[in-house]
């Protein structure tokens, strides 16, 4: 499960942070401890990514948690992604990546490993939605935590909601 922080909303967006958890939809198994970096706005700035006046306020109208990424130490693109990379990977044909939205983490994501010279650890068919998940019939019934809109506290909800959601809708079926 992957989840960003970003200044902007289109794949160009300068991202403050990544957060990524690996779970296991079967037993329900999550790696709380995860994967977590702030990434440098300033090497994302020379490189054109862009931010938005728009995600600007909003961000100013979040709670201390969310806005504390911005005090957080950042680390150079190159090492944050490298280290995304390893935490990731096993076999690059073995990784299914999730997000709440994949056609915006997963995307805004995949456009830095591209801009950067880099492959993607996943292949473009492995990305999957919470959202979709969120929309099978009876899902609604399943209680999710609240966004906190840091990187990885959302990866860890989101995996545990997509797991609770799997366990409760086909666990019964497989019986």
């Amino acid at each position: 499960m992957v989840d960003l922080e970003s200044l902007n909303t289109t794949p160009g967006a300068v991202i403050l942070s990544i957060g990524a958890v690996k779970f296991d939809l079967e037993s329900g198994k999550i790696d709380e401890e995860g994967f977590y970096a702030r990434l440098d706005m300033e090497e994302q700035f020379t490189m054109g990514r862009t931010v938005s006046g728009s995600t600007i306020k909003w961000w100013m109208e979040q709670s201390d948690v969310a806005r504390a990424v911005f005090k957080e130490q950042s680390i150079p693109l190159d090492d944050a992604l490298a280290s995304f990379i390893k935490y990731a990977t096993n076999k690059k044909d073995d990784i299914i990546v999730w997000a709440n939205g994949p056609e915006f983490d997963i995307t805004i994501l995949g456009d830095l490993f591209h801009q950067k010279g880099m492959d993607l650890p996943w292949k473009f068919w492995n990305a999957e939605s919470v959202r979709t998940y969120r929309r099978l019939p009876g899902a609604d019934r399943i209680p999710k935590e609240p966004v906190l809109h840091n990187a990885l506290m959302d990866a860890v909800a989101q995996a545990k909601h997509v797991c609770a959601i799997h366990q409760a809708l086909f666990k019964k079926a497989k019986k």
